[in-house]
């Protein structure tokens, strides 16, 4: 159930960097560095919250946890969500607090989770584990995000005010598949310890 929540959180919301930084670029027109530098507001929460949330994840089961970090990354799907053509930086912004806030409540706790059910012989084997799943599921988001963009619009190389309804539509169809994703990852992650 470990395995499969983080599979379910990183799938989720993987393809999320990609895809902002192509709409910050077109449709905000920001340079790559203003991007960057809203995109960076996500890991900033993150790393700030993740040693706290680790020390929680001690006191209390990695479960509750786990769910209150998939439920914020929902909400920063829903928010990314209602972009549109129009650059709504507080949005924008909005969605990337959610996102460092749900990636810090979830990752501690899900590792933890996960090296529990071993014995001291198996962790390595149990953190290998979580990184494969890990790196799996961020190259199936990824994947789903091409194949999305390849069916709606071609290819992201057109990326020109033509197609940018497209691109929005691609968007909006990856963080739907994510948000669903979420609510599933809620559901399973709730469920680890039963």
């Amino acid at each position: 159930m470990s395995s499969a929540a983080i599979f379910l959180n990183y799938m989720s919301v993987h393809s999320t960097s990609f895809l902002l930084s192509l709409y910050l670029q077109s449709m905000g027109a920001l340079t790559p560095m203003e991007a960057g530098g809203l995109m960076f507001i996500q890991p900033v929460v993150q790393t700030v919250l993740t040693p706290i949330v680790g020390k929680l994840t001690d006191r209390t089961q990695p479960r509750y946890l786990m769910v209150a970090g998939m439920f914020a990354t929902l909400l920063g799907l829903v928010t990314l969500f209602h972009v549109t053509e129009t650059l709504n930086v507080a949005l924008v912004v909005s969605a990337m607090v959610a996102l460092g806030f749900g990636f810090s409540l979830f990752s501690a706790p899900s590792t933890t989770s996960m090296m529990s059910y071993c014995d001291r012989k198996e962790y390595s084997a149990a953190s290998a584990t979580v990184a494969i799943v890990r790196q799996s599921a961020m190259m199936v988001a990824l994947s789903i995000a091409m194949a999305v963009i390849a069916v709606v619009m071609g290819s992201a190389d057109n990326l020109v005010p033509e197609n940018y309804a497209s691109f929005l539509l691609s968007m909006r169809i990856v963080w739907g598949i994510g948000i669903v994703l979420s609510l599933i990852g809620i559901t399973v992650s709730w469920r680890i310890g039963e």
